[in-house]
């Protein structure tokens, strides 16, 4: 494979890959507004809600089967990781 094979092949993968997390985070972002709405929030104030209450309920959407809902319950507990407030 030729270098400029190479490199298409790399840009399409981003590309696909990109396109990927922008719909996910679409998701995500469609699901946090829905849970707004029927008045759930919060989980940003750690005198509230504790990252065991977090896992838990990040445990439960594995088992559950819900991609989404897993994705956030993951976002919501990396952010609240002081070693990654930094990269935001």
């Amino acid at each position: 494979m030729s270098t400029t094979q190479q490199n298409n092949r790399v840009d399409e993968v981003q590309l696909l890959d990109d396109h990927a997390v922008d719909l996910f985070a679409k998701a995500m972002k469609e699901k946090l507004a829905k849970k707004r709405l029927q008045g759930f929030g919060g989980w940003h104030d750690i005198s509230t809600l504790r990252d065991a209450t977090l896992n838990e309920l990040l445990l439960r959407a594995v088992a559950k089967g819900d991609p989404v809902d897993v994705g956030n319950f993951a976002m919501m507990l990396f952010c609240r990781n002081d070693n990654n407030k930094e990269s935001a």
